[in-house]
Formats: C-alpha cells, sequence, structure tokens
C-alpha cells in the first residue's frame, strides 16, 4: 500500500502478482526545493537502472502525521525498507527511527537519514563558491553552512535584488519564527531545536537572536538600519503595510509567510539559491547548468554510481 502523496511518482513495491521490488527509497516532507529537485534526482537513478520508490508528504505535515501515514503501510512499509537503499530528509528519517522496525529496516534508516538534503547543499556550497568570491564565501567540503558562509551568501542576494529592482528594498523583514529550524542556527551547542530541555522560552529567544544576527548580515550588505526590521509572524500581520518595497527572509518551515504575497528568502542557504533560479532573481542558464550538475555529482558518489560516462 502506497501512500497518496507519493502517487503516481512512486514506484510499486513487490505485490503477490510479482511486481518489481523497489531498491531505492527517496522519503520527505516536501518544500520548494525538494519539489523542484528530487524529479531531477529521481529520474537520474532510473536512468542508472534503479527502481525508484518516492514517499512523499504535504509541506507542514507534523511528525504525528508522517508516523501516521507509514504505519497504514504496515508490512509492506517494512518490506520496502529492509530492500532498499533508503535515503531521507531528516524529518522523515527521524519518523521512521523511531518507529519500531526490524533491525534491518532500521540500520537502512540509520544509514540514510538527511542524506537528502546533501545534493542540495553541496550544490549551494558550489554555487556560493563560485559566484560569491568577491566576498571570500569559503565553501566547506561537506557543504554545511557556516554562520560566516551563511552571512556571505545572504549578502549575495541582498546585492542581487538591489540589481534587479534597480535600487534597494525599502524594507527586509527578518521573521524570526523557525529560525532554529536549519543550519546555521539549528544547533546551540549540543541542543537543537528539539532537545528535551529546550523550553518554548528558550527557543523564543533563540530564534530571536538568530534573527537580529540575519538583520545584521542584511545591514552589512548595504541597508540602513531604518530599513532592515525583525518580528515575528505575528507581529507582521498586525502591523501596517510597510511603504516602499518589501522583501522577507523568513524559515522554510515558516509557511504560512507565503500567503502574505510579498517577496521572500527563504532560509537556509541551499533553499534561497533553488529559489533564487525558480524566481528570475539568477537567470544565468550556466549557472543553472552548474548546479544541476553539482546535483548529479553528489547523487552518484551518495550511490556509488562512479564517473558519469
Amino acid at each position: 500500500m502506497t501512500t497518496p502523496e507519493a502517487g503516481s511518482k512512486a514506484a510499486s513495491i513487490e505485490s503477490k502478482e510479482g511486481a518489481p521490488l523497489a531498491n531505492v527509497l527517496l522519503a520527505y516532507r516536501e518544500n520548494d526545493m525538494f519539489e523542484w529537485g528530487i524529479p531531477l534526482i529521481q529520474k537520474m537513478l532510473e536512468r542508472e537502472g534503479k527502481n525508484v520508490a518516492v514517499r512523499s508528504f504535504p509541506r507542514g505535515a507534523n511528525r504525528q502525521e508522517i508516523t501516521a501515514r507509514l504505519e497504514e503501510e504496515g508490512q509492506g512499509l517494512t518490506d520496502l525498507l529492509s530492500s532498499s537503499r533508503v535515503v531521507s530528509d531528516i524529518t522523515v528519517g527521524t519518523v521512521l527511527r523511531n518507529m519500531n522496525l526490524p533491525d534491518s529496516a532500521a540500520e537502512a534508516v540509520r544509514n540514510g537519514q538527511g542524506l537528502l538534503e546533501r545534493p542540495f547543499k553541496k550544490a549551494a556550497a558550489g554555487f556560493a563558491k563560485s559566484q560569491i568570491t568577491e566576498i571570500g564565501f569559503n565553501a566547506s567540503s561537506d557543504g554545511k553552512m557556516s554562520k560566516e558562509n551563511t552571512a556571505k551568501g545572504i549578502a549575495f542576494f541582498v546585492g542581487r535584488i538591489k540589481e534587479t529592482l534597480g535600487d534597494a528594498p525599502g524594507r527586509v523583514v527578518i521573521l524570526s519564527d523557525k529560525m532554529a529550524d536549519h543550519e546555521p542556527f539549528y544547533l546551540r551547542g549540543e541542543q537543537n531545536r528539539f532537545s528535551a530541555s529546550m523550553t518554548p522560552n528558550d527557543l523564543e529567544t533563540w530564534e530571536k537572536e538568530a534573527a537580529e544576527e540575519i538583520a545584521g548580515w542584511v545591514k552589512q550588505a548595504g541597508l540602513s538600519d531604518e530599513q532592515v526590521v525583525t518580528m515575528t509572524l505575528r507581529e507582521l500581520q498586525g502591523s501596517p503595510k510597510f511603504e516602499g518595497k518589501t522583501f522577507i527572509v523568513a524559515d522554510r518551515h515558516n509557511y504560512d509567510v507565503e500567503k502574505l504575497g510579498i517577496p521572500l528568502l527563504k532560509m537556509p542557504i541551499e533553499t534561497m539559491i533553488t529559489d533564487a533560479f525558480q524566481s528570475g532573481v539568477i537567470t544565468s542558464e550556466e549557472d543553472l547548468a552548474a548546479f544541476k550538475g553539482d546535483i548529479h555529482k553528489s547523487v552518484r558518489d551518495i550511490f556509488e554510481l562512479g564517473e558519469e560516462k
């Protein structure tokens, strides 16, 4: 039994009639980055002869909802996990790891948790390293985005926005909600936002500190103190409309912000870069080809496919 979210995108698992058994499972919660990039990865793997199954869940689905949908599959899910190379995002991987799975399925889940983000992080790092050299971007080899690199990436995009508009935006609003959900703010020492010791007040303080740090980076890109504001989504919804052109910087888990219809830069940086290709902030076909090429190279590394012929 497949989930409805998988729909026609998912290859079927083996049935009593002997349908082919998937040997790759891609499991994730949807976001802009995955909606754009997963079809590229799936087509690439299928060209390599892989039988690909997909388990995707709507953006905003919580862990309880994802768990319930997976549990509906029963033994079919266990068979699929045990027979496949499982590559998931962190969210669905965490759900799967918390399920009562046999050893073979649990090991497959453990080995692939979080790997689905890696091609996009490495491609983002590669793009940034080649395009943001004028401000000294130095991408790490594993594709992780440090605060320094994120700051430079944001400076790059603020510059691109200024070029696209012909002048600086009238206002950049940094929304603190969910800002600790991704790099470079996900970890604070040994804690993350899901730590049992993290109280709601602690998390809110952490998110506001992250927003203030981003505001500082935006100002370093050439905007004045008056042009940069930090607030929560609720505060923004209750405030008078800003004069002039407004851009929002928000984490991609801050789902309701899209309803405002205000131009948006989504954290983390790999999502921001992917969105920039889709929105036309980055228009170079050469840059797009290089970005896709880095995604393909990382996927080949993950699945040990060797050099492309």
